[in-house]
């Protein structure tokens, strides 16, 4: 038990406007909590907003939605920095971001950021009505991968290392934000991610928590009942919830599963269940508001900085615990669902009433009706257009989901070559546009051209998981060894995107599995980084190698002694291979050294391995 905190909060509502101050100022310690931690969400987001010009998904997504929660049931905010924080969000999706929510825009800019941001700006009611949406609709829609799942390429643990997470967020995008002339295809491609989800394994709480509220967002009642009975048989003896079954309960695992349960199936909060998952948060809240969770990552990732948050290099996961166990305490006294969670999907347009400076700078009725309109007001703007139909931003770019739109572009217009192939590159990236990428290779469009660009279009093939585009291509004159701005070849992607199909069609077509990056390390460091047992296992089955070493020395076991998510069995895994537990780091420590400071799983097999070694 912490000690108390009654004289802080006195202090705390003694400076607090009367309206604050005569709300039941003998609460219950939920509400004493949530007094707490509100000030500290509040003032951190607008620190980072000040210090940064990204929004994050912890500080912004998880702080906007709890503030708006508090805010929805009688806890008093600041309004101004509440409204700074919309505003922010808003600021990073502007009118004319079309070519944003294109492939072309980076390999690994995938729209984590904006489906999260988006699932909070829907809450607190604040989606734009501009048509805005309908295009990071159309975006989101073209990086669904083939097995109708959305891939998160950014391994940061908790919130951005799970497919699950993406894949609820992304369906409830498209659930949110209708694309006119469209409804089929968003249809068919929400009954795909439906399936996804109820069928894929989930192997942490963040896992289960969004298939939980992916499946109830999509209306799959089985998947739910399924999913919400696995979530809620990981609670712990101490009432929390860990993130993964290695680690102890945390706040933000805690939190996120009550949340979860309460808003997808009504776990109320008067139940057993969810007065020891609150009993957990009381228990383990610090007295300056927060809660301490320790970050998973520790390789260099998104450099830290200070938001005014505590807990120092485990301040952004923090920070998201506690927006998490705030929104869990919240709701112990609230019944049924909030609209937080549960907002109103946005009135369906029609194409024209898209204004076209929300399309992009200079579009034309022609480059909409390519997103949105019907296929003959396609052709009948595109009759209206003389000569070439060319412009920076070509109609043909915004019409490769639709191969019929794309046939009659090339039948109207011949297309210069940097224009073709700019499209196929696009078309390679975009989720079930094969038909398109057909097309324009039978039109010239030049692979051996697309391939000295940025973004070969073999790996964007790779990341959508489409193995006969990924033929088709390797048939037309492309290699499993062209690399992009990344450094990244087509197989450091499908290890990335943990696809394992993917891999083997790669590694069967001549990909080379000892292909180093630039830092000198393999595809083998990404796969024991993300805790992936299955791509370790592949690969190493097809000879790469043990114990290469990137550019700040970390072999795969030292890594697996790093990263929690590999457990003991990756380690295991490595070892028997016959990777060699002596190699150091610059500073001398071996894998050994790691997995005690880190009281890895596998310290015992590292031990052992090290004696035999020695002997």
């Amino acid at each position: 038990m912490k000690s108390p905190r009654f004289g802080l909060l006195v202090t705390l509502l003694m400076t607090l406007p009367p309206l604050a101050r005569g709300q039941e100022e003998t609460t219950s310690e939920t509400k004493e909590a949530v007094w707490l931690s509100l000030p500290l969400l509040q003032s951190s987001a607008q620190t980072w907003i000040e210090k940064r010009t990204c929004s994050s998904c912890h500080h912004q997504g998880v702080g906007l939605m709890a503030v708006g929660l508090a805010k929805e049931n009688g806890f008093q905010v600041d309004e101004a920095l509440f409204e700074g924080q919309v505003s922010h969000i808003l600021g990073r999706m502007e009118p004319g971001d079309t070519s944003a929510y294109l492939a072309g825009d980076g390999v690994a800019n995938y729209p984590f950021g904006h489906v999260y941001l988006s699932w909070a700006l829907a809450g607190v009611g604040r989606l734009p009505r501009d048509g805005r949406m309908a295009i990071l609709a159309h975006g989101v829609a073209g990086r669904q991968h083939d097995s109708g799942s959305w891939r998160s390429l950014s391994f940061r643990p908790p919130i951005e290392a799970s497919h699950f997470t993406l894949t609820a967020l992304s369906a409830r995008l498209l659930g949110l934000a209708p694309m006119p002339w469209r409804g089929e295809e968003q249809q068919e491609r929400l009954a795909r991610a439906a399936k996804w989800l109820s069928r894929e394994e989930a192997k942490s709480t963040e896992d289960l928590a969004f298939a939980s509220f992916g499946s109830a967002w999509l209306g799959d009642e089985d998947s739910l009942r399924n999913r919400r009975a696995e979530l809620l048989a990981t609670q712990r003896p101490d009432g929390g919830w860990a993130q993964i079954p290695t680690r102890q309960s945390d706040a933000y695992a805690t939190g996120l599963a009550l949340v979860t349960l309460h808003q997808t199936g009504g776990l109320e909060g008067g139940g057993e269940a969810y007065r020891r998952g609150v009993r957990f948060l009381l228990d383990s809240q610090a007295e300056d508001g927060s809660w301490h969770v320790a970050t998973r990552r520790r390789l260099p990732g998104l450099p830290h900085f200070e938001t005014g948050f505590p807990h120092g290099i485990d301040q952004f996961l923090s920070y998201a615990a506690t927006g998490w166990a705030t929104m869990a305490l919240i709701l112990k006294d609230v019944e049924g669902r909030s609209p937080i969670f549960w907002p109103a999907a946005l009135p369906e347009l029609a194409a024209e009433d898209i204004a076209l400076d929300v399309v992009a700078p200079g579009a034309t009725p022609l480059h909409r009706a390519a997103l949105f309109g019907t296929l003959s007001e396609f052709r009948e703007e595109l009759a209206k257009v003389d000569g070439e139909v060319s412009t920076e931003l070509s109609p043909l770019w915004l019409a490769l989901h639709d191969p019929e739109r794309v046939a009659a572009f090339l039948e109207r217009s011949k297309p210069s070559p940097e224009v073709l192939t700019a499209a196929l590159t696009l078309a390679s990236g975009y989720s079930g546009a094969r038909e398109s990428v057909r097309q324009l290779l039978a039109a010239g469009a030049s692979v051996e051209l697309a391939d000295q660009g940025p973004i070969p279009p073999i790996n964007l093939a790779v990341i959508q998981g489409d193995h006969e585009l990924v033929d088709l291509l390797l048939e037309s004159g492309t290699s499993t060894s062209v690399d992009d701005l990344e450094d990244m070849v087509a197989l450091d992607w499908a290890v990335c995107g943990g696809d394992v199909p993917m891999a083997t069609l790669l590694l069967d077509r001549g990909a080379d599995v000892n292909r180093k990056m630039e830092d000198g390390a393999t595809s083998l460091v990404i796969a024991v980084e993300q805790g992936d047992v299955a791509m370790t296992r592949l690969l190493i089955s097809r000879g790469i190698q043990l114990d290469n070493a990137g550019e700040l020395g970390h072999t795969p076991l030292h890594c697996a002694a790093l990263f929690d998510p590999g457990h003991a069995e990756l380690v295991k895994i490595l070892l028997e291979a016959g990777a060699d537990p002596r190699p150091t780091l610059a500073d001398g420590r071996t894998a050994l050294d790691l997995a005690k400071e880190n009281h890895h799983p596998g310290l015992e097999l590292l031990q052992s391995a090290l004696k035999n070694r020695e002997q």
